[in-house]
């Protein structure tokens, strides 16, 4: 099986070539990185420059938003599957193996979901599910871009990330691209598997009790909020969506962690708000289609191309960007 892998990158130099790295080492090597570059100073030219002969690379261009760069990546594609490593991820080397061998064996399985692990082999998220077929409750606990693997006749058939979105879009929701793309996997009927063994690594990520930290928990929030409102789950299920951050902001207050419970606030506030959104500012209601020619803000993606027979454009050593 062939796999397509989308990498969408702004602002990293280091952390793509330990991913590019991570990838030299697969042991299944049916496989194109389509790396859609978001950067206007040509930082990454040098570092792909040195894996131009050791992987099948090719470089697009994006403008910023990480659904808008996904989907420019999209349309390029020539594998069977399909996946979106993050440009701050590794991957172990059996991980395409693994894939290939688990959609290979079953071939009504449309799409895999993994784990996201750090450096140490533990989980980057706290809920533990077992391996079995995909629910939409488990979606809003385990959809990770990272972690997933598609067929890609699966994606031509429901399209691609919602690009009004995630970071990047100009709008206030700052998650919720990964699972409104899963989420409407399900809701087409297809079996989706969730394999808590095929891992993709990720720097851990520790709740930051800061005005950043604050801010980013926000934004995500309000993401959240506002997919509920397009992705609509039982009662049940709501009451807890919002509920959950309130009860940990009142354990935070009774261990006087005041900081702590701020952040539980405002993920309970930013739902609320994203959910009772009104639609001037609503997300997409039409599925972002995948054969569409490319806007002028993606600036021709096949602009700089880096297919296995495109050389790289020429840079004066003078100036050439370090990575």
């Amino acid at each position: 099986m062939r796999f397509s892998l989308i990498v969408a990158t702004l602002g990293r130099s280091t952390e793509v070539q330990k991913l590019l790295e991570s990838l030299d080492r697969q042991t299944h090597r049916d496989f194109e990185v389509i790396v859609v570059d978001q950067n206007t100073d040509g930082r990454l030219l040098p570092i792909l420059r040195a894996f131009e002969n050791r992987l099948e690379l090719r470089r697009v261009e994006s403008a910023p938003g990480l659904s808008r760069a996904r989907n420019v990546g999209l349309r390029v594609i020539s594998g069977e599957a399909v996946c979106f490593p993050d440009d701050d991820c590794w991957y172990p080397q059996d991980v395409l193996s693994r894939v290939n061998k688990l959609l290979t064996d079953n071939p009504g399985w449309q799409g895999i979901i993994g784990d996201s692990v750090d450096e140490t082999g533990r989980p980057t998220l706290p809920w533990r599910d077992r391996a079995g077929k995909l629910t939409e409750p488990m979606s809003w606990r385990r959809a990770l871009a990272i972690a997933l693997f598609l067929r890609s006749k699966l994606i031509r058939q429901i399209g691609g990330f919602d690009e009004t979105l995630g970071v990047g879009t100009g709008l206030l929701w700052g998650s919720g691209e990964d699972n409104d793309l899963v989420l409407r996997t399900l809701e087409a009927g297809v079996h989706m598997q969730y394999e808590p063994n095929v891992h993709v690594c990720h720097p851990r990520l520790f709740p930051v009790f800061d005005k950043s930290g604050w801010a980013k928990r926000y934004s995500y929030a309000l993401g959240d909020g506002k997919l509920l409102q397009k992705h609509p789950m039982p009662l049940w299920w709501r009451l807890l969506f919002f509920a959950v951050p309130i009860g940990r902001a009142m354990g935070s207050l009774v261990r006087f962690n005041r900081k702590e419970a701020y952040f539980h606030w405002l993920t309970f506030k930013g739902r609320m708000k994203g959910f009772r959104s009104n639609n001037e500012t609503d997300c997409a209601k039409v599925v972002f289609p995948l054969a569409a020619s490319a806007s002028e803000d993606e600036r021709g993606y096949e602009n700089a191309g880096l297919g296995r027979n495109t050389p790289l454009p020429a840079l004066d050593p003078e100036t050439e960007p370090r990575a």
